[in-house]
Order: structure tokens, then sequence, then C-alpha cells
């Protein structure tokens, strides 16, 4: 029934294994902001993103001005979880997984918990996920369609929220 009803709306279902590998490859871009290791970012991040933050040395520049901000406030991520998903979408030559996930922040006196997602793209032949942090597009879905044209509009997007404590 799932498979028939992901098949309608443009999309396949995720297995396990590729869910796994997703996880993996959000855990490992968190760990490369946490660590300073920009190369490794533009690495792992999608290519639709660097011609709307001013191409390859703009991203870089924001990866880094984003990493000394953190550092400054010392921002702690715990408890991070990744909500189940089972959904593949299409635009054009790449899959497509929103993957979402909540954490909490913690930074100076302020604690916070966040509900987001990343995207996760891969061309189909290959192996290889890139990515795009979603809670860029907090309040600005629209910019989803800008990066992806291809992309279903019936693509199920989670939601982003912030709840302080």
């Amino acid at each position: 029934m799932l498979t028939l009803l992901a098949s309608n709306l443009g999309a396949r279902v995720l297995s396990v294994g590729e869910a796994q590998d997703i996880q993996g490859g959000v855990r490992k871009l968190l760990l490369y902001y946490q660590s300073g290791r920009v190369e490794d970012i533009l690495r792992a991040t999608h290519e639709s993103v660097f011609p709307v933050t001013g191409g390859r040395d703009g991203f870089r520049r924001i990866a880094k001005s984003t990493m000394r901000a953190t550092d400054k406030l010392s921002v702690d991520i715990e408890n991070m979880r990744f909500e189940s998903v089972d959904r593949v979408y299409r635009s054009g030559s790449e899959e497509v997984v929103f993957m979402p996930l909540s954490y909490v922040i913690d930074y100076g006196d302020y604690r916070a918990r966040i509900k987001s997602y990343f995207v996760a793209l891969k061309r189909e032949s290959q192996n290889e996920w890139k990515f795009i942090e979603g809670f860029g597009f907090r309040g600005k879905r629209e910019l989803i369609w800008q990066l992806l044209p291809e992309l279903s509009k019936s693509a199920k997007i989670p939601d982003i929220s912030i709840d302080y404590e």
C-alpha cells in the first residue's frame, strides 16, 4: 500500500540502509561545523546552494562566519533524534529525501528545542548523498523550489519549530 501511495506521488520508498546513510551524513556534516572543517562542509553540501550564496567562495565565507558566531556563543547540540522517513522524491535526475530531526541547543543562558530537517540529494548513478540544511527555509518554503525546480509541489516538507525553555 505504501509503495502504491509513494509511486502516485512521484516518490519511492526509502530503504532502512539509505535512511542510516543519510543520518550518518547529517551527523558528519554537523561534526564538520563543530570542528571547523569548511572544505568538508563544501564537499557535503549540495551544489544548488552555491548560486544563491555567492558561489562556493560566498558559501565558504558564510560557513566560516557561522562557525565563529557559534564558537563565541558556546553552542552545544544535545539529544539529536531523527524521525522516521520513508519517501524518496525525484527532482530531475536526482533523488530527494527530507530527513526530519529534533535536537536541543544550549547557548549561554538559553536553551531551545528545535525541530528541523535536512534535505538529502543524490544522483541516480551515484551513492553519495549531498545535503542542504532545512532550517534556512524557515518561513521561506518557496526557496526549496527555487533550488530544486523539478521537485513535485506535492512533496511533503517537514515543519520547523523552535521552543525556548
